[in-house]
C-alpha cells in the first residue's frame, strides 16, 4: 500500500504572475490576485481595474481592496464587489480616468483586451 500511495503526487496550482491576473482559470486568477496584493504592484493597476468587472465575486473583492489599499485617499468611487456589472462598468471608466489623469496611462476601455476580456473568450 506504501508504494502505491508513494507514486501518487499532490497536484498543485500555482500562479504565474502577472500572467494568470489573466487567466480563464479561476483558481489561477484568484491567486494572481492575492500575489499583486502582497506585492503592491502599482504597475497592474490598469489590469486591477478591469477585475473589478470579474465575474467571481471574491476576484472583484480581493482587486478593490488592493487598488484602494494602492491608491492615496479614501477614493472608491462608490464600488462595491456586489453592485451590477452596469454599474460596476461606470465606476470602472472612473477610476481609468482617475489613473490617467493622476498616475498612469491606463487607456484602455474597461474590458478592451485585457483580463477580464480575456477570460470572457475563454469562458472562465
Amino acid at each position: 500500500m506504501f508504494l502505491a500511495l508513494a507514486g501518487c503526487h499532490a497536484v498543485t496550482t500555482q500562479a504565474d504572475y502577472p500572467d494568470d491576473l489573466y487567466s480563464p482559470n479561476y483558481v489561477l486568477r484568484t491567486q494572481a490576485v492575492l500575489e499583486f496584493a502582497d506585492r503592491r504592484d502599482e504597475s497592474q493597476l490598469p489590469d486591477a481595474f478591469d477585475l473589478l468587472l470579474d465575474r467571481e465575486g471574491q476576484i472583484r473583492a480581493l482587486a478593490w481592496t488592493t487598488i484602494r489599499s494602492l491608491t492615496p485617499g479614501e477614493r472608491d468611487f462608490g464600488y462595491r464587489p456586489y453592485l451590477g456589472e452596469d454599474v460596476r462598468f461606470g465606476i470602472v471608466v472612473r477610476w481609468r480616468a482617475w489613473w490617467i489623469a493622476n498616475r498612469g496611462d491606463g487607456a484602455q476601455e474597461p474590458g478592451g483586451g485585457s483580463a477580464v476580456a480575456a477570460a470572457e473568450r475563454a469562458g472562465g
